[in-house]
């Protein structure tokens, strides 16, 4: 074989086969091309000129005979062997333009140059250089859509001529163009015919005749004829501009391997913005959708919801309340109440525990329940109905510790004796006396109370109804430990530390008070009678009773979550700090509802049916749109770009417009949780930074499936053969060479 011969063709066929027939392309053709030839291939409709040009610039494979290409067979080429025959030896000009419509001029241009191997830097500079050349400077950054018939040619022409290749094939390139634009191309294609060889598919001879040195006419799919006019193209005036510092036009690896992909990944995505910003849209609102899944899934896993509440162990059953004790047995101190009240998510803590279970009422005639309605008798201002306890009925609060540099007063001061109080905002007004009645469900019977006046003498924002003293608390503290044995400070100031008032059975009596259990106690002589329902209760002087709650042991506190939602999180916190928890509502969530169990399993179903539904609409939907992005990269394989690079790039779209998503998603939730959305804020409380992990991942994995179903229809419609090995008869080198 003649060693100056670029290709060779010899006895090649293409067939094309349908389910009825089968047509033939090209039959037994042999021919050779050199370097510095301006070769014009002409014939009737259907001859096989476009056939020919596909198959010389390996688009198309053949059925038989053999190519060479510099002397090598290329019936061993397997799908690499073309995608790189493709991207670094051969630049072809397509007869409707095959430009990207979506990218600008000058990315159509160095999007080809970048796969060819160029650096960033080469390809822009290379790329403003053959725009002078082809007179679209003006146009560099307008978008391909936007240019005339003839701009858009002289655009495909001028990124196969900025290819830095041997080989140039126009497959009618004139076919759309006037008569003045088709000169202009021509001339082109000639000029570019001094440095490699330039094939001209046209079915108008005539514009060519003048430039082209070789003329090859087929006829149903033979060479009916092929003459040589003329050595070498005439010489054609179209000089390049010389720029100081020019970068040479020699094809040198980027930077870096995901260079290329990034490129081709930001181009698919700038040549259809409209698209683009679809697929975000969707991508969002598939993790938004996981986002709702997640945020009722798992509130709905936990079973508390679905269980009637027993106050058999704790009367206060709140949601949001925790009983926390010390891990080592010890009893409560300031430091403690403050370390507990830092904790995340913890809103206030009340130092007397047990004192949460103790029921108060405040109000006259309040409907407690919205259904029952609390008569004190106050016509006469005597009692002539007892507390009726039901569900709502308040629990007592004692002033609480709140977290450093918050404020628990608006206006007031804090209550300083066993008759003042704190009142919510609306409860009550300052300076007002309010008439408590305080029982213990669990200890006592319904006709059992203890009355209190207190005087409001502060104003807070804080929560609702009435803050007592810790002195009230440490009174309901102990109905709730030694119901048989209750003090309260006295009003009369004349009541000696070493006299007590008892009820009316026990006048004159003389009783033990112990300290604490460590200390011994002392003898108290009963003077007067109260007018309590309890029978042990006993009044003592005011100096006493600060005496006697100053040494007793606290060993509970109470602690309000800011939600339900954080209870294992607090619980876990509280848990690594060196404190014990439970939550009443769990403990005493003993037997299921099933009504509300029922509706809780329905609440499952309906989430995970609808997550399957919504990922299956998602996928199926993204990777259809995505799969419309297939003409773009069918067009960058026929100008060489390579699968691997191929599906990197879509890869690198898919999950980062997925990843853009999810962020777009979470900035939404936030925005709108900052903004006080209840609905989102109830759900994004049930997810702790693992959950939120999960929600991302899972997200990611939908995008994967996505992604797998873009890339098995892109390698279907743009590489069916990328991955094949030619099967046609392998040649050696010396049967080459012969």
């Amino acid at each position: 074989m003649d060693e100056e011969k670029i290709l060779t063709l010899s006895e090649v066929s293409k067939f094309y086969t349908s389910a009825q027939n089968i047509v033939v392309g090209l039959h037994r053709i042999s021919l050779s091309f050199s370097v510095g030839e301006f070769v014009a291939v002409t014939g009737e409709s259907g001859s096989g000129k476009s056939t020919l040009a596909h198959i010389l610039g390996g688009i198309l494979p053949y059925e038989s005979g053999e190519m060479f290409f510099d002397g090598k067979a290329t019936s061993s080429f397997d799908g690499a062997d073309w995608e790189e025959y493709r991207s670094s030896s051969v630049a072809f000009i397509s007869q409707n333009y095959g430009v990207l419509p979506g990218a600008s001029v000058i990315d159509n241009i160095t999007s080809a140059l970048a796969i060819a191997g160029l650096s960033g830097r080469e390809a822009k500079s290379r790329a403003k250089e053959i725009l002078e050349e082809v007179d679209l400077t003006p146009f560099a950054s307008r978008r391909a859509a936007y240019l005339s018939s003839g701009q858009k040619q002289r655009l495909s022409i001028a990124r196969a001529l900025a290819k830095p290749t041997k080989i140039l094939i126009a497959d009618e390139p004139t076919g759309n163009l006037d008569p003045e634009n088709s000169e202009k191309v021509i001339r082109l294609l000639a000029a570019a015919a001094s440095e490699r060889l330039v094939i001209l598919v046209t079915h108008e001879f005539s514009e060519a005749a003048p430039y082209v040195t070789r003329h090859i006419t087929l006829e149903d799919g033979r060479v009916a004829a092929d003459a040589r006019l003329r050595e070498a193209p005439p010489e054609i005036d179209t000089p390049r501009p010389e720029k100081e510092g020019a970068t040479e036009k020699t094809a040198r690896p980027a930077s870096s391997p995901l260079a290329l992909p990034v490129r081709i990944a930001v181009l698919a995505a700038k040549s259809r913005p409209v698209l683009s910003l679809v697929l975000l849209f969707l991508f969002t609102l598939e993790t938004f959708g996981i986002f709702a899944f997640l945020g009722t899934l798992i509130p709905a896993l936990d079973d508390t919801s679905a269980r009637i509440y027993s106050s058999s162990i704790f009367q206060n059953g709140a949601p949001t309340r925790l009983a926390v004790i010390r891990a080592d047995g010890a009893g409560m101190t300031e430091e403690d109440y403050a370390a507990v009240a830092a904790l995340a998510h913890v809103s206030r803590v009340e130092r007397y525990g047990y004192a949460a279970d103790i029921h108060y009422a405040y109000r006259k005639n309040t409907d407690y329940t919205s259904r029952y309605y609390y008569s004190f008798g106050l016509l006469s201002e005597e009692l002539t109905e007892y507390i009726t306890l039901e569900a709502g009925m308040p629990f007592l609060q004692t002033v609480p510790v709140l977290k450093e540099g918050e404020t628990f007063l608006t206006e007031g001061k804090l209550p300083g004796s066993f008759y003042e109080a704190v009142a919510t905002r609306g409860a009550a007004t300052l300076g007002e006396e309010v008439r408590i009645f305080l029982t213990d469900e669990k200890n006592y019977s319904r006709t059992q109370y203890i009355e209190l006046v207190v005087k409001i003498v502060g104003i807070t924002d804080i929560g609702e109804g009435l803050w007592l003293s810790d002195e009230v608390g440490a009174l309901a503290e102990s109905m709730t430990k030694t119901p048989d044995y209750l003090w309260i400070p006295s009003k009369s100031t004349e009541l000696s530390d070493s006299s007590v008032i008892l009820s009316a059975e026990r006048i004159n009596d003389t009783v033990k008070i112990p300290l604490s259990v460590d200390t011994p106690g002392f003898e108290l002589t009963g003077v007067g009678r109260n007018q309590s329902t309890q029978r042990n209760l006993l009044e003592v002087s005011q100096a006493l009773y600060r005496k006697m709650t100053a040494t007793a042991p606290r060993d509970q506190l109470s602690v309000t979550m800011e939600d339900y939602a954080y209870t294992d999180r607090v619980i876990a916190d509280l848990a690594a700090h060196g404190y014990a928890a439970i939550s009443p509502r769990r403990v005493g969530a003993d037997r299921f509802d099933a009504e509300a169990a029922e509706e809780r399993y329905l609440t499952l179903g309906i989430c995970a049916s609808a997550l399957i539904l919504t990922a299956l609409l998602q996928i199926f939907l993204l990777s259809a749109l995505l799969s419309s992005q297939n003409d773009t990269y069918r067009l960058l394989s026929d100008i060489g770009l390579r699968e691997k690079t191929a599906k990197a790039s879509v890869l690198l779209e898919i999950f980062s417009l997925s990843i853009l998503g999810q962020i777009l998603t979470f900035f939404v939730i936030f925005i709108l949780s900052r903004a006080g959305v209840e609905r989102l804020l109830a759900l994004t409380r049930y997810l702790t930074p693992q959950r939120w992990i999960l929600l991302f991942c899972v997200g990611l994995f939908f995008t994967a499936l996505t992604a797998h179903r873009t890339l098995k229809s892109l390698k279907k419609q743009v590489y069916p053969n990328a991955a094949k090995e030619n099967d046609l008869p392998r040649y050696t080198d010396e049967e080459v060479t012969a």
